[in-house]
């Protein structure tokens, strides 16, 4: 009977044994994952209570074996029962857990697929975005620079312009100056011409006098129209200066 309880009693440390690493496992199973750890405090908490209340007693039963041979057989018989149940009990324990182990080994992946799933095509989204982006910027530098070659064409013509313009002017007002000169010469001495003052019908001055004349008319008929294109040079480089896309209409 002494040679029973002592293989009775390895059993029960063995299968303790056993309880205590699945508990160990269980530990590590459900410490892995951060999102579990409030099913691992619900799962690991009984377990453990389990485990101490298995161990009180096996102590116990350590103590009462010495003096097994002394008592009665059936009250031995009875703590081997209850033993026994207790076991029982933690070993469908043991089973509960490990079905809740697979479980939620089942879940987490498939839930941790999801969520990568959607991290994938987030980051999918934010490549084209990005893609899309650069080529925005491309085509905007692209036609950014036609544009400035085109206003750097356009300020280059306009610069022209505007010294073809001006020089025209300055040569205007120079001969402006000398024809001014030449007829305020030639009244003077048309005014004080002795064929004036004794002009007649047939007298050789007669002549003289209108070729001056005509002299006098083709002069001011030139510084007229020297005048006149000063007049209109000056009027183009105002427009130029003041509105230059109206100016380049004017010239097409």
């Amino acid at each position: 009977m002494q040679t029973a309880s002592v293989t009775y009693q390895r059993q029960k440390k063995h299968f303790l044994m056993v309880v205590k690493r699945k508990a160990d496992s269980l530990d590590m199973s459900l410490k892995s994952s951060n999102s579990n750890q409030e099913k691992f405090e619900q799962i690991y908490q009984p377990l453990q209570r389990e485990h101490q209340r298995h161990q009180e007693p096996a102590h116990q039963s350590r103590k009462n074996l010495s003096e097994m041979h002394d008592e009665d057989p059936g009250k031995d018989k009875t703590s081997q029962n209850c033993v026994e149940r207790d076991l029982e009990h933690a070993a469908r324990s043991l089973g509960t857990a490990r079905e809740e182990i697979c479980r939620l080994a089942a879940q987490e992946p498939q839930g941790q697929g999801e969520e990568q799933r959607k991290l994938d095509s987030a980051f999918e989204k934010s490549q084209l975005e990005v893609e899309k982006l650069k080529e925005l910027l491309k085509e905007l530098k692209e036609n950014g620079s036609a544009d400035l070659q085109k206003a750097k064409e356009h300020n280059r013509r306009l610069d022209e312009e505007i010294l073809a313009l001006r020089n025209r002017v300055r040569s205007l007002d120079s001969e402006k100056k000398v024809l001014g000169e030449e007829v305020e010469r030639l009244r003077g001495e048309i005014c004080d011409s002795p064929e004036r003052k004794h002009l007649g019908n047939h007298s050789p001055g007669k002549t003289v006098g209108a070729e001056q004349k005509v002299q006098f008319f083709l002069i001011s008929h030139f510084w007229a129209r020297s005048v006149s294109e000063y007049t209109r040079a000056t009027e183009a480089e105002c427009l130029l200066l003041s509105s230059p896309a109206s100016f380049l209409r004017l010239c097409q």
